[in-house]
């Protein structure tokens, strides 16, 4: 499934190409690790950036893209732009050169270790999803331990 959304990149490329409009995005979650290679046995179908999306005749495009290929309207978002981020994210991300209108990012192995033990101490009581890719990432002790330490920076309970 992860296919559709090379396919719905495409198309909103092409749009916005058509259109003369850029979007920036910076790509994390489930759709990152299927650009590091990894498989999951759950596909996802949307794309995660820790970028805001401010233009709504952009998000209209995406909304529109989504409902054409049954992928729903959000499957480009900005939800990850709302959650707490490792220092130094985007000074680590790697660009992705693929798209004209689409200034695309990659958040680093590191950062994305970070991102879902993070998400996995937080939704650990509804879904089991960012522990099954932390499991597929297989962190070494070092991201391991970097990873805690991001938890309890931003995560900690409050006393």
């Amino acid at each position: 499934m992860n296919d559709i959304l090379a396919i719905a990149l495409t198309k909103l490329d092409e749009e916005l190409t058509n259109k003369n409009l850029n979007i920036e995005i910076v790509i994390c979650g489930a759709y990152a690790l299927h650009l590091f290679g990894y498989s999951r046995s759950e596909h996802t179908l949307d794309v995660d950036s820790i970028t805001q999306l401010h233009s709504n005749e952009i998000k209209q495009i995406i909304e529109n893209i989504g409902k054409n290929l049954g992928i729903g309207p959000r499957w480009l978002n900005d939800q990850a732009s709302t959650v707490s981020l490792p220092k130094g994210i985007l000074s680590r991300a790697k660009p992705i050169d693929r798209w004209k209108s689409i200034k695309a990012s990659l958040v680093s192995r590191e950062d994305l270790i970070k991102m879902k033990a993070s998400a996995f101490s937080i939704r650990r009581d509804h879904t089991n999803k960012d522990w099954e890719d932390l499991v597929l990432l297989r962190p070494t002790k070092e991201e391991i331990e970097s990873g805690i330490e991001f938890i309890k920076e931003y995560n900690a309970p409050s006393e």
